[in-house]
C-alpha cells in the first residue's frame, strides 16, 4: 500500500504518505528472470495480489516475458535474427528480401508481442507470390518468431496452426 506507511499513529489510525490519494495505490515488486528489479502499479488490492502471485510463479518456472522485450517490432528483431543465422550467401540474400521486400511492409512496424496468428493468416493470403515461394517465405518468418520465443520476446509462436497456400499438383508421365 503506498498510501499508508506501516507506522500507526498513538490512537491506532494509519500515517498517510506523501503519496496518499495520488495515483495508483498498490505496489508489486519483484525479481525479473534477468535478475532486475521491476515494479508494477495497480488500483486494486486483489488485481495487485494476482498479478504478484502470477509473476512470481512465471519467474520461478522460467515462463516469465519481459514487456519490455515483447515490445521489439517484428523489423529489429528480424533483423537481429538474420545477423545470427549462419547462412551461405545466397540464402543470406533469400532471408534478407523476404523480410526487406515481403513481411516489414505489412508486419514490420507492428511490436512483436503483438502480432497474432490471424495477422499472419492475413499476410500469407495477401502474399502475391507463387505456392512454393509463399511456403518459402512463411518458413523464414516461422524461423523467426522461433527464435523470439527461445529468447523469450513472446510466450508462444504466432506460426502455428497456418494454412498455407496448395501447390499445383504436377503431372507425372510415365515412361513405358
Amino acid at each position: 500500500d503506498t498510501w499508508y506507511s506501516k507506522k500507526r499513529n498513538k490512537d491506532g489510525s494509519r500515517v498517510p504518505t506523501q503519496r496518499c490519494g495520488v495515483g495508483r495505490r498498490w505496489r508489486v515488486r519483484f525479481t525479473d528472470d534477468t535478475g532486475q528489479i521491476a515494479t508494477q502499479f495497480f488500483d486494486k488490492q486483489s488485481d495487485a495480489s494476482r498479478f504478484d502471485a502470477s509473476v512470481r510463479s512465471d519467474v520461478a518456472r522460467g515462463l516469465y516475458i519481459s514487456p519490455s522485450a515483447s515490445n521489439v517490432t517484428v523489423a529489429e528483431f528480424a533483423e537481429r535474427w538474420r545477423a545470427a543465422q549462419l547462412h551461405r550467401d545466397s540464402t543470406a540474400t533469400l532471408v534478407e528480401w523476404t523480410f526487406r521486400a515481403q513481411v516489414n511492409p505489412v508486419l514490420g512496424s507492428r511490436p512483436i508481442g503483438s502480432v497474432r496468428s490471424s495477422h499472419i493468416q492475413a499476410w500469407v493470403k495477401n502474399l502475391d507470390v507463387a505456392p512454393s515461394t509463399a511456403r518459402l517465405v512463411y518458413s523464414h518468418l516461422a524461423s523467426m518468431f522461433g527464435a523470439a520465443v527461445r529468447d523469450r520476446a513472446i510466450p508462444m509462436s504466432p506460426c502455428v496452426g497456418i494454412s498455407m497456400p496448395q501447390l499445383p499438383r504436377a503431372e507425372h508421365e510415365v515412361l513405358t
